[in-house]
């Protein structure tokens, strides 16, 4: 999913199932540009970024190899 929105642009992908609790990194500044990856057992299940399109590309790959990844 994406979405430009006046001076920002929304990327997600992935799903959270719901009631399955989460790791979640914020990556940026909460103000103007982050990125929040969730990760269930390690394993990045999504991302939401806000004007960080290379995280948001860099999450999407990793939620892609289905891998646990360091926390």
């Amino acid at each position: 999913f994406w979405s430009t929105q006046f001076d920002m642009k929304l990327q997600i992908a992935g799903i959270v199932p719901a009631g399955v609790e989460t790791r979640d990194e914020l990556t940026g500044d909460a103000g103007s540009a982050f990125a929040v990856t969730r990760y269930v057992n390690d394993i990045p299940v999504a991302v939401e970024a806000v004007n960080m399109p290379q995280k948001y590309i860099e999450a999407q790959r990793l939620i892609g190899t289905r891998q646990a990844q360091p926390a």
